[in-house]
């Protein structure tokens, strides 16, 4: 029982210890550094704190702010196309200032890390390869230095290798950096580092003026670019600690650590119950001699000490075992609950010995001090008596409450459980716009390789047909936006003065091609698009675009203005609204429109219905697009489900932390009930002998048995229920489509412990009912 409680626990202290607290691998000094977040006012959305700022508010503050002593700009790991043609690749990159690698205070591996006047827009194209990728991909080779990597459309010179685990200060992978004035443009986008762009993220290593200094200049320099600031005048910029987890903004991380960690309490409390109630069972065995050496003249509070320190004993050994445990488990989990995350240490280090032991040491103490306690107020008289029998058995309300708490925490386990699956099948079940189970998303980019739009275009429905004629595929399309990208449009209506606007933004529209929504398997209600209409003005509006903007009409066949085109767009169909970025998002107004051969826009994805799996499709799809033309970048082919999949994870995530803790807990809640009721069998043997003598039927006994076990668990799950329903509130915001107090829910998590009692507590009442009265009315 030990063992699992305090394995679980150490478990995920390394996942809470990676997300919190650990400072990142290879950095000096890591309390002197810290990251810039800006807070400001955004009508009509009340304020936002976020850490992602654009490049001239980063120049500013490193001009102005001098309480720093450096002040250094990344970017989150961009995808990148590594080399061209069939062997082309993705790979990680991050984009980051020459002022980085010395802020952070790392060493190369091999080589050097670019210099500051190589952080230039015209600068050298240079990179510096990430251990782990130096290792996989070139084989340790130190040769390395000074090949020439196709990035992009640019050849990268390798000046250097970081450290190895060095993967910045976000905990993600990373396969490369690149100078960030230099690769900004090319990998970001022209005009990305011009006024009103954000993807950057500062950091900064403070000075001898402190944090306040530092905050202020910040702040100061925050409220001069109204751009960013918004013209607030109460605008701040706030110093969080590097761990990003740890920031004002409450990240997902944040949340995962606060849940993880309560639910493994949980399940170490009722380990800690358990092992209290054996503990109290074995001192009450042994209350004749405790009763006895009392007589002679020892000291209760020696006694009370051998006690806990017995109990401090069989937890230290439960240690052990929990950390085989964890070295078991604790990868698995970790790599669960952080796929995107790289194991920046092993599953037992240092810090986690340190807190098993720790949590040993305690749990034994909580544990051993229940029978200490109870022989503190022990009452010699009874005890000495020969067949002391009913002074051990009144002393049972305290075992029975030890075990009411063990059931009452179980369920308010299993409650979470249930709330996070419903709120996963809601999720996971929902009308997404499109079928993500039989569609791929293909990309390339093409701009970073040099094409122009009218290139992009060309090639892009080169590739179509090819998709097209593939075996397996029964649509493809191809599209301007798409899952993970969305376009804002200015609408009008003839005859309004206005259309609403929502939280969400928008209106937001997409060029597609005909075979769009078939390709999608997206209803349409109405007609979709065919090649008849390329060019003309008709338009697909999603359906909240048509109950807000013709509330209790057919809007087929209304039209609207997109822009400054003066035609108006028929509405030839309707379709549901279609996930933008999240499983789970605002409402927003959308709109399609006919791909057309003279737009100044580029193709950006390229749709795939398959027959069968579209797992199977991948490859073939991959080499169909990279065989169209000679040396073209890395095209990435996704299932669109594994696109949607990191927005559902948290429920996903949810539904099996609690399910996985609530087993445990569980498991570990009937294991207690066993061992008590068959100490009460044991100590009730005498009573059962009576009850049979006078007439009772071993059914009778039996029922008596399960009944008390049954009981007990009922009691508990009734308090656990309560508890649950008090504490529902806190749960509601990470519950979708559920109430916190969902009747299915709460008669199933009560139900489930009294079957499990049940059932621990059949096997010590089969034992109580075989009992023979003869053999058990002797005196002992």
């Amino acid at each position: 029982c030990l063992a699992l409680g305090i394995g679980a626990n150490a478990t995920i202290f390394g996942v809470v210890d990676t997300l919190l607290f650990r400072p990142p691998p290879q950095v000096q000094d890591p309390e002197r550094i810290v990251r810039l977040y800006f807070r400001r006012r955004l009508p009509p959305f009340g304020t936002n704190t976020s850490s992602i700022t654009g490049y001239p508010l980063y120049t500013l503050i490193r001009e102005s702010a001098r309480s720093f002593d450096a002040l250094a700009a990344y970017t989150y790991s961009q995808k990148a196309s590594l080399g061209r043609g069939v062997d082309a690749r993705r790979v990680r990159v991050v984009l980051a200032s020459a002022s980085y690698f010395p802020l952070l205070g790392v060493r190369p591996a091999l080589g050097r890390f670019y210099l500051a006047d190589e952080d230039r827009p015209d600068g050298p194209a240079v990179v510096v390869l990430g251990y782990g990728f130096w290792r996989a991909s070139f084989q340790n080779d130190s040769g390395i230095l000074g090949r020439q990597l196709q990035l992009g459309r640019s050849s990268y010179t390798v000046v250097g290798v970081a450290p190895e685990r060095f993967t910045g200060v976000n905990l993600e992978n990373v396969d490369a950096w690149v100078p960030l004035t230099t690769a900004t443009p090319e990998l970001m986008g022209p005009g990305s580092l011009n006024r009103g762009s954000y993807f950057l993220q500062i950091i900064g290593r403070l000075g001898p003026g402190g944090r306040e200094a530092a905050e202020r200049e910040a702040t100061l320099a925050f409220r001069a670019e109204d751009v960013y600031s918004g013209g607030d005048s109460n605008a701040v910029a706030l110093l969080g600690p590097v761990q990003h987890a740890r920031g004002p903004e409450l990240s997902q991380n944040a949340r995962v650590s606060m849940w993880l960690t309560a639910v493994s309490v949980i399940v170490l409390l009722v380990a800690c119950a358990n092992v209290a109630n054996l503990l109290l069972a074995r001192a009450l065995q042994r209350q004749r001699e405790i009763a006895v050496r009392l007589a002679l003249g020892a000291a209760r509070l020696r006694l009370a000490r051998q006690l806990v320190t017995e109990s401090v004993l069989l937890a230290l050994a439960g240690g052990v075992a929990a950390l085989l445990v964890t070295l078991w488990v604790g990868p698995v989990i970790r790599a669960f609950l952080l796929p995107d995350i790289p194991a920046l240490a092993s599953a037992v280090d240092g810090r986690v010995l340190l807190f098993t032991g720790g949590v040993a040491l305690l749990t034994g103490f909580l544990a051993g001090l229940v029978p200490a306690l109870q022989v503190g107020r022990a009452d010699l008289t009874p005890a000495l008596k020969a067949g002391a029998g009913e002074g051990r058995y009144r002393r049972s309300r305290l075992r029975s409450a030890l075990l009411v708490g063990q059931v009452a925490l179980t369920v308010t386990l299993i409650v979470g459980a249930g709330l996070f699956a419903r709120s996963l099948r809601n999720v996971a079940g929902q009308d997404f716009g499109f079928d993500p189970a039989h569609t791929l998303l293909a990309t390339m980019d093409l701009r970073a390789a040099g094409y122009r739009p009218a290139q992009i275009n060309q090639l892009n429905l080169q590739m179509l047909a090819r998709l097209e004629g593939l075996p397996g595929v029964e649509a493809a399309a191809a599209t301007i936006g798409h899952f993970g990208w969305a376009t804002a449009s200015s609408v009008s209506v003839p005859g309004r003065d206005s259309i609403p606007q929502l939280k969400a933004g928008g209106p937001y529209y997409q060029r597609v091609t005909a075979g769009y929504f078939a390709a999608m398997g997206t209803p349409v209600h109405g007609r979709a698009f065919t090649p008849a209409d390329r060019g003309s003005p008709v338009a697909i509006v999603n359906e909240t675009m048509a109950r807000l903007l013709w509330p209790g009409e057919s809007a087929i066949g209304k039209c609207f203005l997109v822009g400054s085109d003066k035609r108006c767009a028929g509405i030839i169909g309707v379709v549901p609204d279609a996930r933008r970025f999240n499983a789970v998002e605002d409402a927003s107004m959308h709109f399609y429109v006919p791909f057309t051969d003279d737009s100044s826009e580029f193709i950006t994805a390229l749709v795939v219905r398959a027959r069968g799996r579209p797992q199977d499709l991948v490859a073939p799809v991959r080499a169909a697009l990279q065989q169209t033309a000679a040396n073209l970048p890395y095209a990435a082919v996704t299932p669109l489900a594994d696109l949607v999949a990191p927005s559902i994870r948290p429920w996903r995530l949810g539904t099996t932390m609690f399910g996985v803790f609530a087993g445990l807990a569980l498991v570990l809640a009937a294991v207690g009930l066993y061992g008590v009721l068959s100490y009460t069998v044991a100590q009730r043997s005498h009573e059962i002998g009576i009850r049979m003598a006078m007439g009772a039927r071993r059914g009778n006994v039996l029922g008596l048995m399960v009944g008390q076990g049954v009981k007990i668990a009922a009691l508990g799950a009734g308090i656990g229920a309560v508890a649950a329903l008090a504490g529902g509130r806190v749960l509601s915001s990470l519950l979708y489509g559920v109430s916190p107090r969902d009747p299915l829910v709460l008669l199933g998590a009560a139900v489930i412990p009294l079957v499990v009692a049940a059932i621990a507590s059949y096997v010590p009442a089969r034992r109580a009912a075989k009992v023979d009265p003869v053999v058990a009315l002797r005196y002992e």
